[in-house]
């Protein structure tokens, strides 16, 4: 499997964007971006212990790149209030 590396994955272009939201798609729920797949079937997958692989297998239409960048953002986003804290804060979060 390629490793893509981090500055990439969390790099933003809204050109780029593996996530739809569309009234007429899924009643607008957050989709992969040219699918009908919920965003949120993946983080199922992977709660699970599904591997990535195997959601692939599963949903074809998705991309690797779409998916593993999604994965990327959603780590960036959990991981902002811990970038964000002092550096007292985040030892006291231990």
């Amino acid at each position: 499997m390629t490793q893509v590396p981090l500055p990439l994955l969390l790099a933003y272009d809204r050109n780029m964007d593996p996530i739809n939201v569309d009234r007429e798609i899924m009643s607008g729920t957050p989709c992969f971006s040219g699918t009908r797949v919920p965003v949120k079937a993946l983080f199922d997958y992977l709660g699970h212990g599904r591997p990535l692989d195997e959601f692939l297998l599963d949903f074809p239409s998705v991309e690797r790149n779409h998916a593993v960048r999604v994965i990327g953002l959603a780590g960036a986003k959990l991981l902002e209030p811990l970038a964000a804290a002092t550096p007292v804060e985040a030892g006291a979060a231990r």
